[in-house]
């Protein structure tokens, strides 16, 4: 968690920080914080498909049916449509 903070220090623009710390707190069950920082992840990155689908991981923790199928769908849809990696250079 640490050095996703560190990272974001530096970069706060960075939608795999973001991600990779909501899946942190994902883990932690902490999901309301955890969507928050999938919602920067997308907010920067809109075709960044990991953090649709660990977003609908949290949604799913927390009951968001609609909000579930939605986000795997998107995932999805960017998936199959890739124009651009989920890395950032």
């Amino acid at each position: 968690m640490a050095d996703f903070g560190r990272a974001l220090e530096i970069r706060p623009d960075l939608p795999v920080a973001l991600n990779g710390r909501g899946e942190i707190l994902l883990r932690r069950r902490d999901y309301p914080e955890a969507i928050r920082n999938f919602d920067a992840a997308i907010g920067i990155r809109s075709k960044f498909a990991p953090a649709y689908e660990n977003r609908a991981k949290a949604k799913r923790a927390l009951g968001d049916r609609a909000g579930v199928q939605a986000d795997f769908r998107k995932a999805e849809e960017l998936k199959a449509s890739r124009t651009e990696p989920d890395a950032v250079p």
